[in-house]
């Protein structure tokens, strides 16, 4: 079963409120109820402050909500021991983040195979899977090349190996296009559509409209503090 409006991902009235019951206390998502269907890209806009960025935490098991349900392939997320949420976010969620994180003193293929640790995969077959990943980002031949020698271009690619390694369901990507200029935008958005043909759903967090405005995108979800605005097709 999926979501109680038959999506896989659902959240339900979902609050997410920092420092509560002090003086800096933030509501920064506020009983908002979204959908997302397995195989849509979703993209996620709204300026900096709108709450874009905690709704993508909660989406993708990052964060827990203050209240409310979020529902993942059928499974209330929310009410799951921190173990087993854990279990659930290396299984189905692949994390691209705004900076990378990447660890520059690392070769491309160590990057790769981070999130495989820990793990009961063998050595030689995670060494398998990340020369595969990388190869079907055309990164394979730098797989010995330390992080820092890269270009962003390329660091951005070794991120999106990183975030397939585990092969998840459903990419999660934050402000993916805030550092790159429109050449390596229009690459990243190419790479989207390549992985959500082979079946992957991709929900974003953006404000570049680049992301949003684009054909592949097939619904937006705009927020605006704490709350969505709009829902559009």
């Amino acid at each position: 079963m999926n979501g109680s409006d038959g999506s896989l991902i659902h959240t339900e009235n979902v609050t997410k409120v920092y420092n509560p019951r002090r003086p800096d206390e933030v509501c920064a998502v506020d009983k908002v109820t979204v959908g997302v269907g397995r195989g849509e890209i979703v993209a996620i806009k709204g300026p900096s402050g709108s709450g874009k960025t905690s709704l993508l935490s909660l989406i993708g098991c990052m964060a827990r909500p203050t209240s409310g349900s979020i529902v993942v392939d059928g499974r209330d997320v929310a009410k799951l021991s921190e173990e087993v949420l854990t279990r659930v976010r290396r299984k189905k969620f692949g994390f691209i983040f705004q900076q990378f994180n990447l660890i520059s003193d690392l070769t491309v293929i160590d990057n790769v195979m981070l999130p495989l640790y820990p793990g009961d995969m063998r050595p030689a077959e995670m060494r398998r899977r990340a020369e595969a990943t990388l190869d079907g980002l055309g990164l394979l031949g730098k797989k010995a090349r330390r992080v820092r020698k890269l270009s962003g271009g390329e660091q951005q690619r070794v991120a999106i190996a990183r975030a397939l390694i585990n092969e998840p369901e459903i990419i999660v990507a934050d402000e993916p296009t805030a550092h790159l200029d429109q050449t390596l935008s229009d690459e990243f958005m190419s790479i989207l559509e390549d992985l959500n043909r082979q079946g992957k759903t991709v929900v974003i967090s953006t404000h570049d409209a680049l992301i949003y405005e684009h054909r592949i995108v097939d619904r937006v979800i705009a927020m605006r503090d704490g709350r969505v605005e709009d829902g559009t097709t």
